[in-house]
């Protein structure tokens, strides 16, 4: 289940059936939490060092990354 944002209790997820790979999350990404492959698709996010700050959510034109409630 997809929520709306919230930066204090969830994580940014993404539909691998809306992403496109059109990559526009990526230099958005103030830390580099979205890792791309050697063909140059996007991955699963970097846990790590996701901060959940939404930026990738609002600047998906293809509404694929929302986020998810935090266990």
């Amino acid at each position: 289940e997809i929520y709306t944002l919230s930066l204090h209790d969830a994580l940014p997820i993404y539909e691998l059936d809306k992403c496109r790979q059109c990559l526009l999350c990526y230099p958005y990404c103030p830390d580099s939490s979205i890792p791309i492959d050697r063909d140059g698709k996007r991955l699963e996010f970097d846990y790590d060092h996701c901060k959940g700050c939404g930026i990738c959510v609002e600047v998906c034109p293809f509404d694929a990354i929302g986020f998810v409630k935090e266990d």
